[in-house]
């Protein structure tokens, strides 16, 4: 016997709710750091390969403070969001 469900993009609609924009800023905040980490890499790889100018172009960007803020957010709400959805 076959059980007839409806799948869709309906599982994916925001709901509302603490749990639902708690489980999203923990993927932002995820992606967020994968992003920095990303950009701190390839800066130092384009400063030993290529020209230093691409690798002072990619420092400003994540030296910048508004940079810095975000990854703090990013990493303090990833770590706590991490400890408490744990238990």
């Amino acid at each position: 016997m076959m059980l007839k469900r409806n799948v869709g993009l309906a599982g994916i609609k925001y709901r509302g709710g603490g749990p639902m924009l708690s489980w999203v800023l923990h993927r932002i905040s995820g992606l967020g750091m994968i992003i920095f980490i990303g950009i701190h890499v390839l800066a130092g790889f384009s400063m030993q390969q290529f020209s230093s100018d691409i690798g002072t172009a990619i420092n400003t960007i994540y030296e910048s403070p508004t940079f810095q803020i975000f990854i703090y957010f990013c990493v303090i709400f990833h770590v706590l969001n991490g400890l408490v959805l744990s238990y």
